[in-house]
């Protein structure tokens, strides 16, 4: 694996959905309703839809619910 600090890899739908915890149908979605930041290798209807790990890590930060208050352990 490229331990390159610049290397966000490109993830596949599928792999994009496990990684969220989302169906593939769901993240189609979420990709088509821009959401989601979505890579596409042209703009044909069909064409595969990539997801950058940054970007799905920004949605989830996103989308996080930060803790009322902090347990002290």
């Amino acid at each position: 694996m490229n331990q390159h600090r610049d290397y966000d890899p490109l993830l596949q739908l599928k792999d994009a959905a496990e990684y969220l915890g989302l169906s593939t149908d769901k993240l189609g979605v979420m990709a088509r309703e821009r959401q989601i930041a979505v890579v596409r290798s042209s703009q044909r209807k069909g064409s595969p839809l990539k997801f950058r790990l940054s970007a799905l890590n920004n949605w989830v930060k996103a989308h996080e619910i930060k803790p009322l208050r902090q347990s002290n352990g």
